[in-house]
């Protein structure tokens, strides 16, 4: 058969795209944008750019990102008439905040480029954002505005690093993919109502997710690659990882953030689940643990002992509650104790030795000297959104005391908050920590508020133990290249609040049962 012409492809292209037009139009008038979000991180984690992606200049195009453009469209017809947020008027906060914001971005870029005395502006519309801010979202949670200013704050760094002659790429895509896109699928989740039967759906579906990973994760480490799916993920053209449960996302790391994700989900339902039903869980769990296992990662495996340990204590009855955890700790410590030197030595990659993995855990210090002297250096606002590896060069040819830092030429740096530190500053820093900090907060009080509902109880507890989980592991790893945990952690932030929120719809409840405030 004769390849087509030009005018033929560009005809059949032209086609199809109409009809996914049409399409996608009809299925998003009847698709909530919860939904959508729902189908986002699904393609992301499965159908992200290793298994399609259309190469369009200057942004490939993935299936999770059209999906992602058609959930924005549906939030956007939505909040047209719907007082989505808080019963707040969204468009008019929304346009208003941008527009204070503006004034305060025009004023930093004035101030990087050195114009005239830009503070002048900048202090002007510093001030102005400030009021507008406070006026427009006096009645909306913390919580909730918090990310918007702090992923606002980090396209203002990304803005300034381009208009100063930094990686310009780099900076557009790492705020558009790691955090914009996440804010979106955020907003999207935490705007829908979840019900009780809701929650319990998509705590059903996570389990399903890991036992999907699990199987998965010992076929990778089996070397049963023709059982793997997608297939990609057994592909050796993809040589970093191989031979550990890396899981679609091909990193063991973000793999075991995934497992963790479903692990919590199994023990969230055990309150509820029947006695057969606990017998599948118990299953489920035991499977999961081994598939933790298969990952090969140290920090996975930390992670999983400060989820389980949060978990007992949502779970446990309070009279039990501290002997127990007390029990658990015990047992945690000597077992980590008694393994700790081969767990240091332990053989993790295929084509790597067991001397790698202890190297890798020599590396860390030398990476931390590196970040502390560059964060020393530009501490307020950091280097720039994406801009550490480009950053650290001329550091690596200075004396760090007794650390060899050539040896951290390859590397990126092994901890998210260091990471964040070099590139966004203490402000940066800051404002993510004080996201992750009052998301945690508000779990803990729904966890242990006494007349919380179940399904309230068991969306706040997966959502601690997604935040642990991201902690633990971003002490050890940057977390924050790896879009889907990122994408993970902020649905599972939205989904969490969307479900404790007291906005959120009502639930058939005992006679006298009043739900706790978030």
């Amino acid at each position: 058969m004769d390849a087509l012409s030009h005018s033929d492809a560009a005809f059949l292209a032209g086609l199809a795209a109409i009809t996914l037009t049409v399409w996608g139009g009809l299925l998003a008038t009847r698709i909530p944008p919860a939904g959508t979000a729902a189908g986002v991180v699904v393609a992301a984690i499965f159908f992200g750019y290793p298994f399609f992606h259309w190469e369009v200049s200057p942004i490939p195009i993935t299936i999770d990102r059209l999906l992602w453009a058609v959930m924005a469209a549906q939030l956007v017809w939505r909040i047209r008439t719907v007082p989505a947020l808080l019963g707040r008027d969204v468009p008019l906060a929304v346009a208003s905040t941008s527009q204070e914001a503006f004034h305060g971005s025009i004023g930093a870029l004035r101030l990087a480029l050195g114009e005239g005395r830009p503070w002048d502006g900048a202090i002007r519309g510093g001030r102005f954002a400030g009021w507008g801010l406070g006026r427009r979202f006096s009645g909306v949670p913390a919580a909730d505005w918090v990310p918007f200013v702090w992923v606002l704050y980090l396209a203002l760094s990304a803005a300034v690093t381009a208009a100063t002659g930094g990686d310009v790429q780099a900076a557009a895509s790492r705020w558009l993919f790691y955090y914009a896109l996440p804010l979106g699928v955020y907003l999207a989740l935490r705007t829908a109502g979840f019900e009780a039967r809701s929650v319990r759906g998509v705590l059903l579906a996570c389990v399903v997710l890991g036992g999907y990973l699990t199987l998965m994760g010992l076929f990778e480490t089996a070397g049963l690659r023709a059982w793997v799916f997608p297939r990609y993920v057994a592909s050796p053209d993809y040589a970093e990882f191989f031979g550990r449960a890396r899981g679609p996302l091909l990193n063991p790391i973000g793999n075991g953030v995934l497992l963790l994700v479903a692990w919590s989900a199994v023990w969230t339902l055990w309150p509820d689940a029947s006695p057969r039903g606990r017998t599948l869980l118990i299953a489920a769990g035991g499977l999961m643990g081994v598939g933790l296992g298969c990952t090969l990662t140290r920090s996975v495996w930390i992670a999983a002992a400060g989820a389980t340990l949060w978990l007992l204590a949502g779970i446990v009855p309070s009279r039990f509650r501290g002997r127990t955890a007390a029990t658990f700790v015990a047992v945690a410590a000597v077992s980590a104790a008694a393994l700790s030197g081969r767990v240091l030595e332990l053989k993790r990659d295929r084509d790597l030795g067991a001397s790698a993995a202890a190297e890798s855990v020599r590396l860390r210090p030398i990476l931390a000297a590196v970040a502390i002297r560059m964060a020393g250096d530009r501490p307020l606002l950091g280097f720039g959104l994406g801009q550490y590896d480009r950053a650290k060069l001329p550091y690596l040819s200075e004396r760090f005391g007794h650390y060899p830092v050539e040896r951290a030429r390859p590397y990126t740096q092994h901890n998210v908050f260091l990471s964040l530190l070099v590139e966004t500053g203490i402000v940066g820093l800051a404002g993510f920590v004080l996201m992750l900090a009052l998301w945690f907060r508000d779990a803990w009080r729904t966890v242990f508020t006494p007349t919380t509902s179940r399904s309230r109880r068991g969306a706040a507890l997966l959502l601690g133990a997604v935040l642990i989980a991201y902690v633990v592991n971003g002490m050890f790893h940057d977390m924050s290249i790896i879009p889907q945990v990122h994408l993970v952690l902020f649905a599972a932030a939205g989904f969490s609040r969307g479900a404790i929120s007291e906005t959120a719809r009502p639930e058939r409840s005992p006679a006298g049962f009043r739900p706790s405030r978030s």
